[in-house]
């Protein structure tokens, strides 16, 4: 299927280039079966392999920030920390699980099939949240996973850059 871009109002895939209404995309995550699930703004868009159209399902009801898969289940959460979960594959019903209170833009990863949110006030773990130690206060944390599976965490702590390993103890 190839690489896929997110755009203002628009996602390209591979050689194809699909209209999702909406100023910008803000989470994507690709399905076992190749599908794509693209959120832009509050809604969320399915694109199926070999589409050419993108077709808006059922989503929460805020502005997805980040995805995640752990074997079957989809994690999504959004905006202002609600975090849902539903089955991998269609049709999506999202379930509302917890909250992460005073949440700004968290993003969601998977780390050894453990559920890790990072958001303004650090990184925590699993569906109750747990703190991840050293990163209370980090700020603009990002998280990338490399070909190895490591997870690196990249943010502002304490007035410097930080640069850090996350891996399961």
């Amino acid at each position: 299927h190839g690489l896929f871009l997110g755009f203002w109002g628009n996602v390209r895939w591979g050689q194809t280039e699909l209209e999702t209404p909406g100023n910008r995309v803000g989470a994507t995550l690709e399905l076992p079966d190749g599908d794509l699930l693209v959120s832009v703004v509050t809604k969320l868009y399915l694109l199926r392999a070999g589409a050419e159209k993108a077709e808006v399902i059922a989503s929460p009801p805020a502005e997805i920030t980040g995805f995640t898969r752990i074997e079957n289940t989809l994690w999504a959460i959004t905006v202002d920390g609600d975090l849902y979960r539903t089955t991998v594959t269609p049709p999506f019903t999202f379930i509302q699980t917890s909250k992460l209170p005073g949440a700004v833009w968290p993003k969601l990863y998977n780390l050894a099939q453990t559920l890790i949110v990072a958001s303004a006030d650090g990184v925590r773990f699993g569906e109750q949240f747990r703190p991840v130690e050293r990163t209370a206060g980090l700020r603009n944390p990002h998280l990338a996973t490399t070909a190895d599976g490591t997870l690196w965490l990249l943010g502002e702590q304490d007035g410097e850059q930080r640069l850090g390993r996350l891996r399961q103890t």
